[in-house]
This record gives C-alpha cells, sequence and structure tokens, in this order.
C-alpha cells in the first residue's frame, strides 16, 4: 500500500517536471512578441548586357544585382542557436515589412543562406529578448562596404510600437541616414540628428497638415507633402535613409512610408 503510494507520488513529480520542462521549452507559455522586419538602403544602378542574338535590332537584358548588393530575400529566425527549427520570414527591400510574431522572453537569432542558393545557413544577425506582448519596428541597413555590404552583419533599430506616447500621435519622422535633417511639421522646424525620432499630434483647428523634411545644411527640400490627420486611427511614419542619388532622383536620402496601429499591431499600407 505504501508502495504504491510513494509510486504514484513519483509519478506525480515525475510528470510536473516533464511539463516544466516543455513549458520552458517553448517560452513558458507567455504571449509572444511583434515584429515588423524590413530592410532600407540605396537601390543598386541598373546594368544592362545585350542578348546573344546578333543584329541591331537584339534587345537589352537587365542583369539581375549581384549577391551581397542588396539584402537576402529571405530569412530564418528562431529563439535559441538551433537553426533547424527556424521560421522562414521574407525580407522586404524598401517595401511594406512583413509581420511576425515571435517567442518573448529570449534572444532571437536570425540567419541567412550563404552565396550559393542551396548553401548551409549562416548567423546573420541576434536581438535581445523581447516583452511579451510587445511590438516593434526592426529595420535593417547593410553592415558592410562595396558589393559586399549585405552579407555582413547588417545594423539593426528597433522602434516600440506597443504603447506609450505613440498611442497618440498621428505622424512620426525616424531620420536613419547619416545625415542631420530639418524636420517641417505645418510651422514647426526642429533639427534631427542621425537616429533621432520625432513624433506628433493632430494640430486643433487644422485641417491640412504640412509635412517636409530639407537638408540640414540647405533649402533643399527632400520630400513636402500634406495629411489630414484628425481622420486616421494608424500612425504615419516617414523613414528618411541613405540612398544612391543615381536611383533616387538625385537624391542621396530616401524616404519610405508606412502606417502603423500600434494598437493591434496591424499594417495598413507602406510604400515608397
Amino acid at each position: 500500500m505504501i508502495y504504491g503510494s510513494v509510486k504514484y507520488v513519483f509519478m506525480f513529480l515525475f510528470g510536473v517536471m516533464l511539463l516544466r520542462a516543455e513549458t520552458e521549452r517553448s517560452g513558458g507559455g507567455a504571449k509572444p512578441a511583434r515584429l515588423a522586419i524590413l530592410a532600407l538602403g540605396a537601390k543598386p544602378t541598373r546594368s544592362y548586357v545585350r542578348s546573344v542574338e546578333s543584329g541591331k535590332d537584339s534587345a537589352s537584358v537587365m542583369l539581375a544585382p549581384k549577391v551581397g548588393v542588396i539584402p537576402p530575400r529571405v530569412l530564418y529566425i528562431n529563439a535559441g542557436d538551433d537553426e533547424g527549427d527556424a521560421s522562414r520570414i521574407h525580407l522586404a527591400f524598401n517595401n511594406p515589412p512583413q509581420y511576425v510574431d515571435v517567442r518573448s522572453g529570449r534572444e532571437l537569432v536570425l540567419w541567412r543562406r550563404g552565396v550559393l542558393a542551396h548553401s548551409e545557413k549562416v548567423e546573420y544577425l541576434r536581438i535581445a529578448p523581447l516583452k511579451p506582448g510587445s511590438f516593434h519596428l526592426l529595420i535593417l541597413r547593410a553592415g558592410g562596404r562595396g558589393d559586399e555590404r549585405w552579407l555582413e552583419e547588417p545594423r539593426k533599430s528597433m522602434l516600440d510600437l506597443g504603447g506609450g506616447d505613440l498611442l497618440k500621435k498621428k505622424f512620426g519622422v525616424w531620420n536613419l541616414s547619416k545625415r542631420s535633417i530639418k524636420s517641417i511639421y505645418h510651422e514647426d522646424s526642429v533639427m534631427m540628428k542621425p537616429g533621432s525620432f520625432m513624433s506628433y499630434d493632430a494640430l486643433a483647428g487644422v485641417h491640412l497638415h504640412r509635412v517636409s523634411a530639407a537638408y540640414a545644411k540647405s533649402k533643399k527640400r527632400i520630400y513636402t507633402t500634406a495629411y489630414k490627420f484628425h481622420r486616421r486611427r494608424d500612425l504615419l511614419l516617414h523613414l528618411l535613409y541613405d540612398a544612391n542619388p543615381h536611383t533616387n532622383d538625385r537624391r542621396t536620402v530616401g524616404l519610405f512610408t508606412m502606417s502603423v496601429r500600434p494598437r493591434i499591431g496591424k499594417d495598413v499600407s507602406g510604400g515608397e
């Protein structure tokens, strides 16, 4: 009788240990975090070659960019160092980001493929543990130089979209370029250093909000436009990044726009 009771107690304790181990392995049952991931950077100059057909009417064929000139199109993400269990995600380049739910409370590891299409995965970058239920925008920028600039570990920048003052804001400007930028919101003008972020409320009594940005050392505008913010439920973001003037209308700073709803982490629209 006593032996049977001890046996059941042992089985119960063993089951509790297994359940605890599985819970820890799966992230403790905590609510996942949400990430919006995109890459921003200079578009490469287009290269063309004549087709093998002879004659003056032969067509020109655009060459695909070299590996490393643009970011990898696919990344693999997982919480921990086991790349075998990593989930495949699409990495947008100057395009609307992909939204993914990731395990919270653990360091995230992202891999990319090697130079060859079927090569082994190599570690690309790591992200510090995120809080349960958090929502972040992750921007990647080239970490190297030349034709292999996207093969090196990218520079990463994170913006917390899950709470705080941004829940009440309508417009934000994030200067991810290496230049100081003058941000102009209606009548307000602010000098923004590289890496700085500014957010704005809708102005009372103003129907059409004028927004623009200019280079700090000149009067040349990067963009000038206007928005109706009072009826918007989402947050409009202007992301400024280093661009190739040969592929960006002779401007050294590019503009990417996107809209998010910080409360629910749902993308509304995005584009250049």
